[in-house]
Parts: structure tokens; sequence; C-alpha cells
């Protein structure tokens, strides 16, 4: 309607009413796209702040899990330091329940639990340079930079502990019952040759360090982590 009366104007040469009506006309398209902006933004942020929300849920089971991994984590580098302290000894420790448990857990590593969905989703979608929290940003930032050099350094450690042509695994027995190998569990172990078992120092040497190293960066995700849920808490 208003573009018919501009026309309508034009053709009369009522350069007043012209003006009038360019401007009106102007206008609505300038209050349209704010409009659209408005609401575009609106529509970014309840998003954002939905996903601020399953951010704080999702890194409470991190940290459930990383307390639990870092519990297990020391258990088994504690495990094959006691299996590594007495074969630098060279004595060979009674055959009991508790050292066949040693010898299974030796070979047991912990995967730390994998970044939350809805952190990964704050990231694709531009969402985490869009905080407001500095404090919050740069703590997501550093868990980001520990969790990805978890991922990077794990296969490692994996292939090193899962090497079958090692000298642990042809001095160890296992049962091959598979359900066997659980914690705790004497069972897990059915035997072992105590002079070939010598000469997996190096092997054992190496996996310490790294079921350690496992624990450290869990413990460093941790208090990353624990950052991220105090900040969310408080609601900046």
């Amino acid at each position: 309607m208003i573009l018919r009366r501009l026309a309508t104007s034009i053709r009369k040469q009522d350069w007043f009413a012209v003006t009038i009506e360019t401007l009106i006309v102007v206008m609505g398209v300038h209050l349209g796209i704010q409009l659209g902006n408005w609401n575009g933004g609106r529509i970014q942020t309840e998003a954002d702040n939905a996903l601020i929300v399953r951010l704080r849920d999702e890194f409470s089971g991190v940290r459930d899990g990383l307390l639990t991994d870092i519990a297990m984590g020391t258990e088994f580098y504690e495990s094959t330091g006691r299996v590594l302290a007495a074969l630098r000894d060279d004595v060979e420790p009674e055959d009991t329940p508790e050292w066949r448990q040693d010898l299974c857990k030796a070979t047991f590593v912990v995967f730390l639990p994998r970044r939350p969905a809805a952190f990964a989703e704050l990231q694709d979608t531009g969402a985490l340079s869009r905080l407001d929290d500095p404090e919050l940003h740069s703590a997501l930032i550093r868990y980001d930079q520990e969790e990805t050099q978890f991922q990077q350094t794990f296969p490692v450690l994996l292939a090193a502990v899962m090497n079958p042509e090692g000298h642990y695994y042809r001095a160890v027995s296992f049962n091959p019952d598979v359900e066997q190998w659980v914690l705790d569990d004497p069972d897990c172990v059915t035997g072992y040759d105590w002079e070939l078992l010598k000469l997996s120092v190096g092997e054992l040497q190496s996996w310490v360090g790294g079921q350690s190293d496992v624990v450290n960066r869990g413990m460093e995700q941790l208090l990353e982590v624990e950052t991220i849920l105090q900040i969310l808490s408080e609601g900046r």
C-alpha cells in the first residue's frame, strides 16, 4: 500500500509526500531488520543459556567419572610399582592372592572421561567465544587442552601395555575366562614364571610411568572441572 502511494506521489510530482513516504519505507525496513536481529539474538541467547545448563549437568558427570578413574588409576600404578620393586630386589614374593592381584592389575589402565557433548557443541556453535565470563572461558580452554593431550598420549600407553610380544605376557599366565579379569580377583592370574618375569623390568618401568601420568592428567582435568562447576553454580 505504501509503495502504491509512493508511486502515485511521484507521478503527481508531490515531492514532499514522496520524501515522507520514502522515509516511512526506509524506517520500516530498518525496524524490520532490527526486529529480526533482536529476535535472532534472543533465540541465540536462549540456546546458549540452555547449553550452559547442560554443561553444568554433564560436567558433574565428568567430575564423578574423574574421581573414580583417579582412584582406580592410582590403584593400578601402585600395583605395578609393587611388582617392579619385587623384581628390582630380585626377591620373589610369596604366591598370595594379593600378589596375583598385583600381577593382574599391573596390566590395567584407565581411560579418562571424554569431554561433555555440551562442551563440544559449545565449541562447534561458536558459543564458547560468546561467553561473558573470562574466568569460565579460560577454565574451559585449559580443560580442553588437558583433555586433548590425554587423547593424544593415551593410545601410546595402551599400545605399550597391551603388547602381546612383551616379556610380561610370556611370563604371566592369565585366566582364559575373561570374566575373571576384574579388580581384586586373584583368579585373573593362573600362574607366572619368576625368571621370565624379571626380564620385564623395562616394560614395567614404562607402564608405571604411563599409568601415573594418566592419574596426573586426570587430576589436572579435575582441577579445571571443579573450577568450571564452581563458576557455573554461582550463575556467573
